[in-house]
């Protein structure tokens, strides 16, 4: 039973601020990358819109999805066969092994337990973000010498981009990120990449 002092809700606010994602048009958009390997996020229920819904029209589209925290990454499981990738950080890494979920790193530490669970994982990069990730090349090397061992469970690198509305911003991270990564056998390997701002479509070329 509500409190008669408890606050009204008002309908209307909430009906303005509806967001209808368009199915069509988020296809539309996806189309844009089909030369790339696309990790669509959906954490935070897919941004409000439904992890769910979201992820029935784009699991066969895309190479993988993206979740903040492992409970949610054993959700989507539950209905979604399409890899999963948590982009947060990891404290329940035998949750994550019974769900099959691709873990982000960013110390020798994580990757110890990665192996030890046998996660496959993404070592985080930190371009500018200044979240979460790995900033220094020699720390890289120590987490990638882990894997020595087990190579395959190393699927690649992943970067939050602070920013993409600036076309030099976006290209100094993009420099930072290539050469922190290219120093290892891992050139060539898949990345993930996210933008914390507005994001466009750019072509890059490869620092040298």
């Amino acid at each position: 039973m509500l409190c008669q002092q408890s606050k009204k809700i008002n309908i209307v606010y909430i009906v303005k601020n509806l967001k209808i994602i368009n199915k069509k048009r988020l296809l539309d958009n996806l189309a844009l990358f089909s030369h790339k390997k696309v990790c669509a996020m959906v954490k935070a229920d897919a941004y409000g819109h439904g992890m769910r819904q979201i992820a029935e029209i784009l699991q066969d589209k895309v190479f993988c999805f993206g979740v903040a925290k492992v409970e949610e990454g054993a959700v989507l499981r539950s209905f979604c066969k399409t890899p999963i990738v948590v982009v947060g950080k990891t404290f329940d890494f035998d949750c994550a092994r019974k769900n099959n979920l691709i873990v982000v790193i960013e110390s020798e530490a994580e990757a110890k337990m990665a192996i030890k669970f046998g996660l496959s994982v993404f070592v985080k990069i930190d371009c500018g973000m200044k979240r979460l990730g790995v900033n220094s090349a020699k720390t890289l090397k120590k987490i990638v010498a882990k894997f020595d061992c087990c190579k395959k469970l190393l699927l690649g690198f992943s970067v939050h981009f602070s920013n993409t509305a600036s076309k030099e911003s976006t290209q100094k991270q993009y420099q930072k990120f290539y050469r922190q990564a290219s120093f290892s056998s891992m050139r060539g390997q898949a990345g993930i990449c996210q933008a914390q701002k507005r994001a466009e479509k750019r072509s890059l070329p490869r620092p040298k």
